[in-house]
């Protein structure tokens, strides 16, 4: 929720939100019930600050002040979000799903290229 790409213009130039967390109510007795509360919180701060950075003159003033602060899950998400980021990145690496960004990819583009004399580029 927290991307633009999950709010769609339809053709008549309304938005239309797409995530199902934020519409999603479960039985009394899911367990971890409060999790999903978490993320629905969540979702509802991403929804009012895309609001407000696009048409805050529909916000009443206590709305734009009670979500202009991050609520507890967001704060959490962002804090240890770019560990998991970094060690999901090590994990691919690691298993060779990803590379090292800052070299080509190889036998892609570039490959076969000698870098201190391109006259000698991909010669056989």
């Amino acid at each position: 929720m927290s991307k633009w790409e999950n709010i769609l213009v339809g053709d008549d130039g309304l938005p239309y939100l797409l995530d199902y967390q934020i519409h999603f109510r479960p039985p009394p007795e899911l367990p971890l019930r409060w999790l999903l509360h978490w993320g629905q919180q969540a979702d509802l701060y991403y929804l009012h600050r895309h609001w407000r950075r696009c048409r805050p003159d529909q916000l009443r003033p206590d709305e734009q002040i009670v979500w202009s602060r991050p609520p507890l899950p967001v704060w959490v998400a962002e804090a240890i979000g770019p560990i998991f980021r970094r060690l999901r990145l090590l994990i691919l690496r690691a298993h060779g799903v990803r590379g090292d960004p800052r070299k080509g990819p190889p036998g892609g583009l570039g490959a076969g290229r000698d870098r201190a004399n391109p006259a000698n580029s991909n010669r056989a």
